[in-house]
C-alpha cells in the first residue's frame, strides 16, 4: 500500500516536478502574481464580511492576510468565497490552484514523515507474514505493532488529505481554461496541476493543448516530451492493473 500511494503521488514530481520547469507553472510565478493585502488586519476583516457577507473584496483581502501569514487553510476557504462571488476573476483561480498544491505539498510530506516512521518502527516489514490457518498472524510484535498501526494512519489520512487538496488544484486550474480556453499558460497550469494530482488523462490533454495553441513555441520540445512520458506512464500503470499488481 505505502508503496502503491507513493507511486501515485510521486509522479508530478519525479516526471515533471511542481511546475514542470515550464515558465509560468511554478507556486512562486502563480502566488507572486496575486494581489498584496490593503494593509487591514485579519480580524477587521472577518467583521467587515460578518456585517456582508457578500462583500467580495474582502474575502480576496482576507484571503492575502491569510496568506502572508502562511495559514494556507484558511486563506483557500476564504478564496473559496470569493471566487464563488467573482467566479470569472481568472487571477484569483490561479491563486486558489497554487495554494491547493502548497496545500498538498504539505500533506504529502506528512505522509512521507508516516512512511519513514513506519519503517523505524518495523524495520521487517517486507517479509512475508507466517499465519496460521486461520489467516490471524503466527508471530506479533505487541511493542511495535501500535507504532506501526498509528503509522499506517497517519499515512493514508495525509496521504487521503494530499489527493483531495491537488484535485482541487486541477477543478481551479479547469476553471481559469473553460474561461480562457486559448491561454497557453493557463493550460500548462492545468497540465502541471494534474500531473501532480496523478490525473494523467487531463494533464496530457492539456499539454496537447498547449501545442495546438503554441506548436512552434520554444517550450513545444519539453512539452511533447512530458506527453510522452505521462503517456508511458499510463501504459504501465494498465500493465499493472491488466497483471493484477
Amino acid at each position: 500500500m505505502f508503496v502503491l500511494l507513493a507511486l501515485v503521488f510521486g509522479v508530478g514530481f519525479v516526471v515533471f516536478g511542481v511546475g514542470g520547469g515550464i515558465p509560468g507553472t511554478s507556486l512562486g510565478d502563480i502566488l507572486h502574481n496575486s494581489s498584496s493585502s490593503s494593509g487591514q488586519s485579519e480580524s477587521d476583516l472577518r467583521d467587515k464580511i460578518a456585517k456582508n457577507p457578500k462583500d467580495a473584496a474582502a474575502y480576496k483581502q482576507l484571503a492575502d492576510v491569510l496568506q502572508q501569514n502562511h495559514k494556507t487553510r484558511e486563506a483557500i476557504t476564504a478564496l473559496q468565497q470569493y471566487t464563488k462571488l467573482r467566479p470569472k476573476d481568472t487571477t484569483a483561480l490561479g491563486t486558489l490552484g497554487a495554494l491547493y498544491i502548497t496545500q498538498g505539498n504539505q500533506f504529502q510530506r506528512q505522509a512521507n514523515a508516516a512512511q519513514a516512521e513506519f519503517a523505524t518502527a518495523n524495520p521487517g516489514s517486507f517479509l512475508p507474514s507466517l499465519t496460521a490457518s486461520t489467516g490471524q498472524p503466527v508471530l506479533t510484535d505487541p511493542i511495535t505493532q501500535p507504532t506501526t498501526q498509528d503509522a499506517s494512519t497517519k499515512f493514508n489520512q495525509a496521504s487521503a488529505n494530499a489527493q483531495a487538496a491537488y484535485t482541487g488544484a486541477v477543478n481551479a486550474y479547469k476553471r481559469v481554461t473553460k474561461i480562457t480556453p486559448n491561454d497557453t499558460n493557463s493550460q500548462l497550469q492545468l497540465g502541471s496541476a494534474a500531473t501532480t494530482a496523478g490525473d494523467l488523462p487531463t494533464a496530457i490533454a492539456a499539454y496537447k493543448k498547449v501545442l495546438k495553441l503554441a506548436p512552434t513555441d520554444p517550450i513545444a520540445p519539453k512539452v511533447r516530451q512530458q506527453i510522452k512520458l505521462l503517456q508511458d506512464t499510463l501504459k504501465n500503470r494498465a500493465a499493472v492493473s491488466t497483471s493484477g499488481g
